[in-house]
């Protein structure tokens, strides 16, 4: 199976290069990912992903937001825009992937989610 990497050929995304800060939210260019993972949505294949974690000025950890109602252990409700955090499709990403800012989550919401989603995987 060839696996073909297309992101951003057409120079489609420009780098925006925007400041990154833990907790915030961002549209992020996704694209269509494999199987049961979160791909981006509409003509644009975009998403907010919230910023869990800063590895580097370029490369960052993050989870998708949705606005659709979920309930169990893995979706964690947030106080924007309705949303939900899908802890299941954390994953790294880097800065080029990122729009613009839609906002911040409260730190005790952030906190949240961390503790949530250390729960879920810890090796019990």
């Amino acid at each position: 199976m060839e696996i073909k990497n297309d992101f951003n050929t057409e120079n489609k995304y420009p780098p925006k290069n925007p400041a990154v800060g833990r907790g915030e939210v961002f549209w992020c260019y996704l694209g269509m990912n494999i199987g049961s993972e979160q791909n981006g949505a509409g003509s644009d294949l975009m998403r907010p992903m919230l910023i869990i974690n800063i590895f580097s000025e370029n490369f960052f950890l993050a989870a998708p937001l949705t606005t659709k109602k979920h309930t169990g252990n893995w979706y964690i409700k947030v106080s924007l825009n309705d949303s939900y955090v899908i802890l299941n499709q954390i994953r790294p990403i880097d800065i080029d992937r990122l729009r613009e800012s839609i906002g911040y989550l409260p730190e005790d919401e952030l906190r949240n989610i961390i503790d949530s989603y250390i729960q879920l995987i810890k090796y019990v």
